[in-house]
């Protein structure tokens, strides 16, 4: 399912977009609802998928040490 217009415009990242620029973006888009605690990307892998949180947090984490929380607004990949 993609995302509303409004609800992308909400996050910072796309903020400054266009209409136009926010209908492309969200046909690109696909909502999201992970488990907490759900390993989202493995270590060293080649990553395809580009995150944006809307809610929640995500930790960055390199050989056991934890390197960043991303929030709201963050986004990764």
């Amino acid at each position: 399912m993609h995302p509303e217009i409004d609800r992308i415009r909400a996050i910072p990242l796309f903020g400054q977009l266009s209409p136009d620029e926010l209908e492309t973006v969200a046909s690109w888009l696909e909502i999201r609802e992970e488990s907490e605690g759900r390993r989202l990307t493995p270590e060293g892998a080649s990553g395809y998928e580009f995150f944006v949180i809307e809610e929640g947090t995500a930790d960055v984490v390199h050989g056991g040490d934890l390197i960043a929380s991303l929030g709201p607004g963050d986004f990764f990949g």
